[in-house]
This record gives structure tokens, sequence and C-alpha cells, in this order.
């Protein structure tokens, strides 16, 4: 339609309506209101370009060089749009699979999330209606795909490049017929003298051949490019109204598919908006419930705190370090207070400070700690020094009766400031002669020397209490080399050879080198043939020359080949040698041992059972919590082993870090820290275990370590997480960190560890509030030295 004759008719149909430079002016067909979109053709031939034709005239020849360059414009311009339109296609395809897949994938994940009861059965009920819905809608953009494909992309790429190609061709045959007829015309005139009349007559027939089949190629060239040049946009609109038509189509029955679900939508998103109504009053709920017993649990937490920490220790504990106190300054004028900052000194049962230009003779205050007591700055009473520490983080007083002292003192960090608490709290306790629950009496292990609190800031101790150095110096869980590490340990610096460690594990060769997340011994042929396959398989270290710590030690003694043979060679035991693949024997065969590893630790040939469901499921998570519970190493690596078929990656991660709701939230590293089983928990984290996973008391391993008794283990544990960096800043429900649980329970060589982990984390820095203090009163603090620091006391 729309072929036919002019008319006004502009704005008739409102998607061509005026207000455009090139609707202002086309032509509307009257009778449809639509847009004139082709001139009449004209259905008399062209008399001039068909006389040009059969005279074989240039004038034919120039206008098919003309019509061979538009020819060629065309394709060249067909070619983007036939490009755009298959990439369409595609896009569709991919938008159907990606579908398919979101189908699946959402309701894996709302079967999931299914709130179960007869609640869950409604709840599926409606995923699955959903996804059913999808499919169908999935199923019409797939007919659509198909249908556009047959009558729009295919179709255009034929007429519009393959025609034209069948045309340039047939333009070749003309030119090839022309240039045989004009040679051929050439040879009779150069020798129609000299031909007999019988020869001549035979060359007129074969001149009159070639002339009819030039003619014949011309009007076939002339016809089709004639045809192709009056039509060619009429068969674009014609594909475009063929793309409209199945689109309309397709939103129909799209439109027809979901018309149904109208009212159930309906009364479903209000029973949502229901439920997020009582979602939102639940969580308030929650929030002033949770307030309230915090404050209630806060304060008794404070008073259990106080009874525990005030041990006897002894009036020898000696603690130093730099605090910021409020004094009255003479060169700031009468009543001027500012913050300076002092070196405090608590020894012999009194406190004294000293300026950082004095000598330790010349400390002052030295207030005795009998007549002391601390009190912690309480923001909403009024009291004067409440009003000054308002604004400055980490303050508390120290409140002497004779001589009357109050000091307002600011430490420099919340842990600085519980350790000096601490500190003064328990020597007052010890003067008065208080014996809390829990105190080892004056000579405890509360008094001056390893362990205790007369130990220098910042030592690190040995599991036995041994001096090792500043914080700086020791690199807890830097161990040494695994021979050395099992001659400390008591192995006379030999590989156990009850477990099958002192050979290759592979080949019963002299064993260099050890897989540490198999717990497993290797030759130097075998090592190589391990590294091979991937740390995701197997990680490699040297016996002699890499660097093993007290975790990685326990697990190679708890470990080994034998147990490695008996989980990943199962099979291979119990069919009388694995169908025929031998094992590699002594050294040498360096094909044949990669071979080997391949096929035992690759292709998991001799495992018995197994694979990636019982890790995705959970159901091996659990396993794997319950045999490390049980302290059964090898049932541990037996379920990780065949459970994660991929080996160290999500799958073992998800595993290993499985919550068990039952129980409190916990993981199975939870159980290896309060078990003290190292061996178990270095597995745990080779295999990908969150070091700094919370159950719901939000404890981490590092704080259950830390609530062991002070004994060598709890210790051990606590170094081992440190090395691996644990963080130590990490708060309970109750505001505990592992530092604080370790004081709280006496553990005073876990605090150590503690607090030097904190250190490295960079948890106990100057407050920033502190340090631009110290820049603002630079100036005044130098003219005050040179006063030498005269103060009203």
């Amino acid at each position: 339609g729309g072929g036919g004759g002019g008319g006004g008719g502009g704005g008739a149909i409102p998607g061509f309506g005026g207000g455009n430079t090139h609707t202002d002016m086309a032509m509307f067909d009257e009778a449809t209101g639509l847009p004139v979109f082709s001139p009449p053709i004209d259905t008399s031939p062209n008399m001039e370009e068909i006389e040009n034709l059969v005279r074989d005239s240039p004038k034919f020849k120039d206008l098919l060089i003309n019509w061979d360059k538009d020819l060629a414009e065309c394709m060249e311009a067909s070619k983007r749009t036939i490009k755009s339109a298959e990439a369409y296609l595609r896009a569709n395809e991919e938008a159907v699979s990606a579908g398919q897949t979101l189908a699946s994938d959402l309701q894996e994940f709302g079967n999931m999330l299914s709130p179960g009861g007869p609640a869950g059965e409604g709840y599926a009920m409606v995923i699955s209606e959903w996804r059913l819905v999808m499919q169908e809608l999935l199923i019409l953009r797939t007919v659509l795909d198909e249908q556009l494909q047959a009558t729009f992309a295919s179709s255009l790429k034929s007429y519009f490049q393959v025609e034209p190609r069948a045309m340039r061709k047939h333009k070749v045959n003309y030119e090839t017929a022309r240039s045989r007829y004009a040679s051929a015309m050439q040879r009779y005139l150069s020798h129609a003298a000299a031909l007999s009349e019988s020869d001549k007559a035979q060359s007129q027939f074969e001149l009159m051949e070639l002339k009819e089949k030039l003619a014949s190629c011309g009007y076939t060239i002339y016809q089709e490019v004639n045809s192709f040049r009056t039509e060619r946009h009429l068969v674009l609109l014609e594909h475009l109204f063929y793309f409209m038509f199945l689109h309309t189509s397709f939103f129909h029955h799209g439109y027809h598919t979901m018309q149904h679900s109208d009212t159930d939508i309906s009364v479903l998103r209000e029973n949502v908006s229901q439920l997020r109504r009582d979602t939102a009053a639940l969580r308030e709920s929650i929030k002033s419930t949770y307030v309230e017993v915090r404050e209630k649990a806060s304060a008794t937490l404070a008073a259990e705190e106080m009874a525990t920490t005030l041990a006897s220790e002894g009036a020898s504990i000696k603690k130093e370090g730099w605090m910021y106190k409020l004094v009255t300054a003479g060169i700031s004028g009468p009543g001027m207070r500012r913050w300076k900052r002092k070196w405090f000194v608590l020894d012999n049962g009194r406190l004294g400070y000293r300026s950082k230009n004095t000598s330790p003779g010349e400390s002052k205050g030295n207030i005795d700690m009998l007549l002391t007591t601390v009190r912690l700055v309480d923001q909403n009473k009024n009291l004067p020094s409440n009003k000054v520490a308002a604004s400055r983080a980490f303050t508390f007083e120290v409140i002497c009766a004779s001589p009357r002292v109050e000091w307002l003192l600011q430490a420099e960090s919340e842990q600085d400031k519980a350790e000096w608490i601490h500190a003064l709290q328990t020597v007052t306790a010890n003067l008065l002669g208080v014996q809390m629950p829990g105190s080892g009496g004056a000579g405890g292990p509360g008094a001056d020397g390893p362990g205790g609190h007369g130990a220098r800031s910042g030592s690190v101790l040995s599991s036995d209490g041994e001096y090792l150095g500043s914080a700086a110096d020791n690199d807890m869980g830097a161990g040494m080399s695994l021979l050395d590490g099992l001659g400390n340990m008591g192995d006379d610096g030999q590989m156990p050879a009850e477990n099958g460690n002192d050979k290759c594990a592979e080949c019963d060769s002299a064993a260099e080198w050890a897989s540490i997340n198999l717990g497993i011994t290797l030759c130097l042929e075998c090592s190589g043939a391990h590294r091979s396959m991937g740390t995701h398989i197997t990680k490699v270290r040297s016996l002699a020359m890499d660097s093993w710590d007290r975790g990685l030690l326990e697990f190679m003694r708890a470990s080994g080949n034998s147990m490695n043979r008996r989980i990943w060679e199962a099979k291979y035991t119990a069919d009388g040698g694995g169908a025929g693949e031998q094992r590699p024997s002594g050294p040498g065969n360096v094909e044949v041992k990669k071979k080997w590893t391949i096929s035992k630790y690759t292709q998991r040939k001799w495992l018995d059972g197994g694979g990636e469901d019982e890790a995705k499921s959970g159901e091996g998570g659990l396993k794997l919590y319950e045999a490390v519970k049980a302290r059964q190493l090898e049932q541990a690596m037996t379920v990780l082993i065949t459970g994660c078929k991929q080996g160290i990656g999500p799958a073992s991660s998800a595993m290993v870090n499985h919550v068990n709701t039952s129980e409190y939230g916990r993981v199975a590293l939870h159980c290896a820290v309060e078990n003290g089983d190292l061996a178990c928990a270095e597995v745990l984290v080779q295999w990908g275990a969150d070091l700094n996973v919370q159950d719901s008391h939000g404890r981490t391993p590092m704080h259950l370590a830390a609530s062991h008794s002070d004994d060598a283990e709890g210790v051990y544990m606590m170094e081992w997480l440190a090395g691996k960096k644990a963080d130590a800043d990490i708060r309970d429900l109750l505001g505990r960190t592992p530092a604080d649980l370790a004081m709280i329970r006496g553990n005073q060589k876990g605090a150590t560890v503690a607090l030097k982990r904190e250190h490295q984390q960079g948890s106990l820095v100057l407050d920033q509030e502190a340090s631009e203090a110290m820049i603002k009163t630079a100036a005044a603090a130098a003219a005050e030295a040179q006063l030498n620091d005269q103060e009203d006391e």
C-alpha cells in the first residue's frame, strides 16, 4: 500500500505528525492517511535505453558502469544492516539462554529461602508458577527469533547480497560476450576479401550466434538491474513490516500469557507490603530489646571484669608509658588549663610522672596506691572533670585521699586505657590485702617475670614464658625448617616412620620435599610432578629450606603418607593394582611419576566416592564439622578430599566455613581451636577456612584460644593464629577483644600475644585528636620548657 498518488493528509496518523523537516515535505495518501513512500511506477519502458541496448551503444555500456557503482554502494550499505540484524538475533538467543539460567537459579534460590511449614509450601507454589510463566515467555521469544531469522535476516541477506552478486556475474557474462563478438567481427573483416563464399557464410553465421548471445546477456542484465533499482526500497519496507508484525504478535501473546496473573500479582504485592511493615516493626522491637539487654549485660560484665581483673599480682607490678594530664600551666595565665604529655611510672605501689626533659629521679606526684582509686569519666554526670573530658577519648581519673590529688588522664588508646586501669586497680587491691576469685597470690603468675605485667612493653614471650625479644624483632608464627622443628618437638630431627613420612609418598624414594595441604613427603622428582598440577591440588615446600610454623609441624606429625594412601588409593588397593597402572618405584621414570600423580590426584581414579554435590549441599560441611569436633583428622581429610572435586577453591571454602546453626553458629575452625587441635586447624586453613569467622556470640577462633587457661596449648594456638594474620581487634557481642578475654581468664601470655598482634595491625595508635592538640600547642610547650615546666599542683 501507499504507492499511489499525492494528497495532503499530513498528520493523519500520530506517528507521522508534523513538526519535523522531513514530514513537513512528505505527501500523504488521502484514503489511508499514510505517507507516500514510493513514486508511481511508470509501466512504459524507456525506449532510449532499450535502443542503446539493442545497438550495443557505448551509452549502454556507460549506463552499466553507473549501475554497477550504485549496486556496489548498495551492497556495502546492506552489509552493515545485515550484520546488525544478525547481532540482534544473537543477542535475543543469548537473552533466552540467560533467561533459562535465571529461571532455574531463581527457583533454586527461592526454594532455599523458603520459610518452611504450610507457608513454605505456598511460597514454593508461587516460585514454581513464576518459573512456568517465565518458560512460556522464553518459548515465545524463541519462536520470535526463529521467525525473524527466516523472514527478516536471511531474506534481507538473500535479496541484498546474494542476488546482487548474481547480477554482477551476469554483467561479467555480458562483457565477455561483447568482447568475443568484437574480436570475431574484427577477424571477419580483416579476412573477408580472401574468403570463399562458403567460408563467408560460415563466418557470418558464427557472428550472428555471438550477437544473439550478446543481446541475450544484455537483456538479462538490463531486466535484473532495472527491477532491482525499482523495487529495492519496497523490499526493505516489506521486511520492516515483517519485523513489526512479528514483534506485535510476540507482545500480544506475551500480554495474553501474563493477563491472567494481574489479580494474583496485585494480591501478592499487597501481602509483601504488609509483611514488610511487620518486618519493620519486628526490627524496631529487636533494636529496643537489644539495647535494653546490652545495657544490663554491660553493667553486669563491668562488675564481673572488675572483680576478675583485681587478681592478686603483687604490689611490685610495674608499668610505664605516655599519657596526657590536664594541668594548670603558669605561662598560660591563671586558671588556664591544658593537656600535657607526661611519662607515668607505676612502681613499688606508687604512681608518679615526669616530663620528657627531666631525669628519672625528678618524678612528681608519687602518690600511694593504697589510698588511691580510679574513676571512669561519666559524661552523663554533671561534674567539672566530666565537662572538661567530654570532648576527649580514653580519659579516666586517679583520685588520692592523702595528699588530696585528682588527676584527669588521657591514655593513647582504648586498650592502653584498659591496661592502665587494670594495673592501678590490681596494685591497690593487693595493697589492701584483697584476694579476688582466681587470684594466685603475690608469687603467682601476676608477679614480675615472664608473662606478668612486669614484662617490658611490647615484649613477646614463647609458650614456656621465655622472653624472645621485642614485637618488632619477632614474627609470631614464623617457624624453622621442618626437620629442625621436629627435632625441637622430640622427634630427633627425623621424619616419623610410623606414618610413612620417612619416604616419598608416591615412589618410596628418599624424601626431600612435602605437600603441606596433603600432609605427605615427596622426593625431588615427585615434587616436580606435584607442582605441575597446581596449588589448588597440592602445595609443595622444602623439608630443609622452607620455614614451617608449629601448625604445619603438628599436621605433618599427625597425618602422613600412610593416611594419604588410605584415602587417595582406597580403590587401588581394593582392586588389586588399579586396572594395571603400576605405582612408580625408586628414582628416575619422571614421566611414569607424572602420569601416576595425574591419575591419582587430578583424575581421582582410586578415590572412594565423593564429588562436588556434598560441598554444595552443606552435608559435607556438617560431616567435616563433626569430624573436627571429634578430633578425627583422617575422617576430616577424607570428607574434604572426597567432597571437593576441584581441590582448594570455592567449594572447599564453602565446606570448611559451613555454619552449624544448632551449635551457636560455629564452624569447624571454632571446634579445632577449642580442642587445641593444631593439626585439624592447619588443615582447615589450608583448605580455605576464614580465620576471623564469628559465632552467634561474636567470638572468633582467636577469642576461643584466648579463653583457654594459661597453658602451653592455648598460647601455641594464639601464636599460630597470629602468625596466620588473624585479626586480634575484633570484639564479641559483649565488646571484648581476645586480649580482654585472655586477661580476664588470667592468660597473661595469651594476652601478650593478642596485644602484639593488635600492634601489628596498627590498632593501638595515638589518638588523632591528641596528635592535633600536640601540634597546636608545640610553641607553648617549647616556651614552658624554658621555664623548667612550672606547674600548679
